[in-house]
């Protein structure tokens, strides 16, 4: 009987092992595809101002019908994100926006841009996701000025008045990936990545830069 309990004993302790061991064969693995995983931010077109481009000053005016004047220099960067009430990933996207403008209201501030032909159905999207702290203009000039052929859209100006980052916004990490493409100096984060993979840069590295308090 003695004998018997040692066998089990010892087979027990042999199970925690190999447990143990693909455990770890697990946590290292999990490891080299976080380090393989690239952040990947707003998608850049060609089309409509360049990096680094002045666009301000402009003057437009929101559907309430008061005046924006985006002069330069400013206290604030400004986000422009065009959207339409049509496109599901727009309407997917307003309540980050919203958070985001929230959050970042002391160094940031977003406008939506939408078509004047749609005024109805953006008012009701206002209401919807109880957008107040967000300004939104209809405007089909600033859509021909930026040459936005696809929507959600982003472009981010900085207090001079340039063009920093711009692209396809379709989620909260597109949106975050145009405010570090211009704390890391770089039009996106695609091209920061590029420049550092020549120096051993990993993808932890941005992140640290990205998520930094």
């Amino acid at each position: 009987m003695e004998g018997l309990w040692i066998v089990s004993h010892v087979a027990l302790w042999a199970i925690v092992a190999l447990e143990l061991l693909f455990l770890v064969a697990l946590a290292r693995q999990i490891g080299l595809l976080h380090e393989r995983v690239k952040p990947v931010g707003a998608r850049m077109l060609n089309s409509g101002p360049q990096i680094g481009d002045l666009v301000f000053p402009l003057e437009i005016t929101d559907i309430s019908g008061q005046p924006i004047t985006l002069s330069v220099p400013r206290h604030k960067r400004t986000l422009l994100v065009f959207i339409s009430p049509s496109c599901q990933q727009c309407e997917d996207l307003l309540p980050s926006i919203r958070s985001m403008q929230l959050a970042e209201r002391n160094h940031l501030e977003i406008i939506l841009i939408g078509a004047k032909s749609e005024f109805t159905l953006y008012r009701a999207l206002v209401q919807k996701y109880h957008l107040d702290t967000v300004r939104l203009v209809m405007s089909d000039d600033l859509g021909a000025l930026f040459q936005v052929d696809v929507v959600p859209y982003g472009v981010l100006v900085d207090r001079e008045g340039k063009v920093r980052a711009k692209g396809i916004v379709n989620s909260l990490t597109h949106l975050e990936s145009l405010l570090t493409a211009e704390e890391l100096g770089h039009p996106s984060i695609e091209s920061f990545m590029r420049e550092q993979a020549a120096y051993g840069f990993h993808a932890d590295e941005y992140r640290k830069a990205a998520f930094r308090d």
